[in-house]
């Protein structure tokens, strides 16, 4: 019994969603030196790497792996965003300031 992989992989659309994630994660914990893709990177590469092999996704998997790529981002970052956040909120006045002004000059720009 021979299975052949492109068709399984572009009858099924939930399977392809599924083995881009599962391959994505497992190139972004490869290390080359000190280098890491990380999560989303690995995804990424792998998803383009597959869409110019022209496999295809219906619309509703394609929104499900939109917020499953999503879902790894904030997996990725979270961690990090809280304790920077919390870490340093007395300087987020002094930043939200200067990027009211930075707008402000922005529109008062005459051109």
């Amino acid at each position: 019994m021979n299975i052949n992989v492109a068709e399984l992989l572009n009858g099924n659309y939930i399977l392809l969603l599924f083995v881009v994630l599962a391959l994505g994660l497992c190139l972004g914990k490869l290390r080359l030196g000190s280098i890491q893709l990380g999560n989303s990177i690995g995804v990424l590469v792998v998803s383009l790497l597959l869409g110019q092999q022209h496999f295809s996704i219906n619309t509703d998997a394609l929104n499900l792996g939109f917020m499953l790529f999503i879902f790894c981002v904030g997996v990725e970052a979270g961690p990090n965003f809280f304790f920077h956040f919390f870490s340093r909120w007395e300087k987020l006045p002094n930043v939200s300031t200067g990027d009211g002004w930075q707008c402000a000059g922005d529109r008062l720009r005459v051109r």
